[in-house]
């Protein structure tokens, strides 16, 4: 991602490489991983992207956001699990991406800050995904205030799910990874899609139907009689980097 409103790559540009990247990767790969540039996740928008969306009409104003919320989309509906390397600072519309990863560490010393407000701004197309995580308490507290806040703060209105020293930023996301290689890849995928419908089920009779089948699928699948089978021989799950076709 691009360190800053100053450095990297522009923010059209970054909206479509990660696009790219997660249609290339979501078919058959573990896992995505999203990080920044050298000591900061990403600032925000970068001026030229700013300039240019100040100038244009309405219809120009809604097609920008929604390219922004297509962006956001593809991250959140990622099948396979993703991860946020948070090696820096993380502000305003960077903290979508934030929210939509599904395990997020970041450094001791990082600063988070949902800024739009204080640019007459509102916090709009990230907001279906950032809300869900903070609840509507820190939601009203941070999108009012614009106010910045450190890592540990993050971590306690679950925006992040892990604080680590910089110089074990590495380690810790390596352990991460290989806590998610030890399961079953397909079991992952159908664990997201699980988590999403049981949050949007209305009743205990809908969630009942939709858990029974989950499991008597997977129970019924090669990857789940493996690692059935792996457990009763006290061995470990066999494990892949790659789903198969």
């Amino acid at each position: 991602m691009g360190g800053s409103r100053r450095r990297g790559p522009s923010t059209g540009h970054l909206f479509r490489t990660l696009l790219s990247a997660s249609a290339i990767a979501r078919h058959r790969r573990r896992a995505l991983v999203i990080t920044g540039v050298g000591d900061v996740f990403s600032a925000g928008a970068d001026l030229n992207w700013m300039s240019a969306i100040t100038v244009g009409d309405y219809d120009d104003q809604v097609a920008d956001s929604e390219r922004l919320d297509d962006l956001f989309h593809a991250i959140h509906s990622f099948p396979a699990p993703v991860l946020a390397r948070i090696n820096g600072h993380a502000l305003a519309g960077a903290l979508g991406l934030v929210a939509c990863a599904d395990i997020a560490v970041a450094v001791r010393g990082a600063k988070f800050g949902f800024t739009e407000a204080k640019l007459g701004l509102a916090l709009a197309v990230i907001s279906p995904c950032v809300q869900p995580k903070i609840g509507l308490s820190n939601a009203l507290r941070y999108f009012l205030s614009g106010e910045v806040f450190d890592a540990d703060r993050a971590l306690d209105i679950c925006l992040i799910h892990e604080v680590c020293e910089r110089e074990r930023l590495d380690a810790t996301m390596e352990r991460v990874v290989n806590d998610l290689l030890a399961g079953g890849p397909r079991a992952q995928r159908k664990i997201k899609e699980l988590i999403r419908k049981v949050e949007n089920t209305r009743t205990l009779v809908e969630a009942r139907q939709l858990t029974v089948s989950t499991i008597a699928q997977l129970r019924m699948s090669d990857e789940g009689q493996s690692g059935m089978k792996a457990f009763l021989r006290q061995q470990p799950m066999p494990s892949t980097k790659h789903i198969e076709e």
